[in-house]
């Protein structure tokens, strides 16, 4: 029935308590009045949460799925965006349809998966549905291409809320579906996530379902998962591709366009140490692709050397003077031991590796000297060895190796640098 009734206008001032007074009035619910834009008594219970009012409806023959007609919304879709699960339940049980979308694409699934902490919904959904509706549509796409399992994703990347992006996999969701730019979960998962938690539970979902991943599969400018995973300097991602097949053999080194930019922008706005972090975290995972067979190439390695160059840490030498116990001694014992600060490099490259300075980065804020310092004899071995291959393809070969070495070690960070960035111009 066409009307405009009072019900209608404390729904959209939210007077709640008089919504619920207005229906011991309006208690005629085999009459559904609608306003002039098609919304009804029976939209609004679902979306206000009048259980006794739907129910009722129900019970004297109302469809659960009759739509909104501005919005496309059903009673379900109503019901599920405001988290109303009784509703969404009795619902459910009298025959709504969990496939329908509305005029945005977005099926039921959809408005779940966006949601925080949807997992019993999703499972609701799943075990309520009735038959004929089965298997639902759970690739559907919503009008800007997503998937329910990559909204959950999206959701995920916000709070580190897994389960609804497990039982969505567990329910026959495709996680090699690509977006309108070619990338694949796993594209996306290695581009913005920081989170280890996240990706060992993405993969340990799909091997326990024996779901074979694309790890190698390209998007449309060309990258893979593992490109993404290096320039994001992910190490554990990294070594979860790895594990499960990702060519080191075809592998590319991430250009300088994207190589640790997002991650930088995070990290130095959020994060202790940002320069000894990122430093660390840049060579810890050119690390961990060596230890796997790859061999880095020169442009590799100037990707990198360009990388420490703009965190413009290398050209402060003069804090290298200080003697080491300017750096606080005492503070340093409990975590990364002192004696780095007296070591030499060569010495310092013996007894830490790259992962032992990442992981003091993160515990506390050191000051800056202590950080220079730091990331001098870090990065000390990595700019010795590119610079004396670019040394020697600068003079042609034609120097004997021992007094490249020679003269490589009587250059500081800063100048081996200048080394490396010079010889690559002059190759080109």
């Amino acid at each position: 029935m066409r009307r405009t009734t009072p019900v209608h206008h404390a729904f959209y001032r939210k007077l709640t308590c008089t919504i619920y007074k207005l229906f011991q009035i309006y208690n005629r619910f085999d009459m559904n009045y609608a306003d002039e834009v098609g919304f009804t008594h029976f939209h609004l219970a679902c979306e206000w949460d009048c259980e006794y009012v739907v129910e009722k409806f129900l019970q004297l023959g109302q469809d659960p799925n009759c739509l909104v007609p501005k919005t496309g919304d059903s009673p379900l879709h109503l019901s599920l965006k405001c988290t109303n699960v009784k509703i969404c339940e009795l619902l459910l049980r009298n025959g709504a349809d969990p496939n329908l979308a509305n005029i945005d694409g977005s099926t039921p699934l959809h408005i779940i998966a966006q949601k925080f902490k949807s997992g019993d919904l999703a499972r609701m959904l799943f075990e309520l549905s009735k038959e004929k509706y089965q298997p639902l549509h759970i690739d559907a796409r919503d009008k800007f291409g997503r998937t329910p399992l990559r909204c959950a994703l999206a959701v995920a990347y916000r709070s580190d809320e897994k389960q609804t992006i497990e039982i969505l996999i567990r329910n026959g969701a495709d996680p090699n579906s690509t977006n309108q730019h070619g990338s694949t979960l796993l594209h996306i998962i290695c581009r913005k996530y920081l989170n280890d938690n996240l990706p060992k539970t993405f993969f340990e979902v799909c091997d326990n379902m024996q779901l074979t991943l694309q790890v190698d599969g390209l998007n449309n400018l060309g990258q893979t998962p593992l490109q993404w995973a290096v320039a994001n300097f992910s190490p554990r991602m990294v070594d979860l591709l790895l594990d499960h097949g990702a060519d080191v053999s075809k592998f590319i080194f991430p250009t300088e366009c994207y190589f640790g930019k997002s991650l930088s922008f995070r990290m130095c706005n959020s994060s202790f140490n940002p320069e000894l972090r990122l430093a660390s975290a840049a060579l810890m995972i050119v690390e961990r692709l060596e230890n796997r067979g790859y061999e880095l190439d020169q442009s590799g390695a100037l990707t990198i050397v360009k990388f420490l160059d703009r965190l413009k840490i290398f050209n402060m030498s003069k804090h290298l003077r200080m003697p080491w116990y300017c750096y606080g001694g005492g503070y340093f014992a409990s975590m990364l031991p002192y004696d780095v600060f007296r070591l030499q490099p060569t010495e310092a490259t013996k007894r830490f590796k790259y992962e032992d300075y990442y992981e003091f980065s993160k515990s506390a804020n050191i000051g800056k000297i202590c950080v220079i310092q730091l990331c001098e004899k870090m990065s000390r071995r990595f700019f010795q060895r590119w610079a004396l291959e670019f040394v020697m393809e600068l003079t042609h070969y034609e120097l004997p190796i021992i007094c490249c070495e020679k003269i490589i070690a009587k250059l500081m960070n800063q100048d081996l640098i200048h080394i490396c960035i010079a010889a690559s111009g002059q190759s080109h």
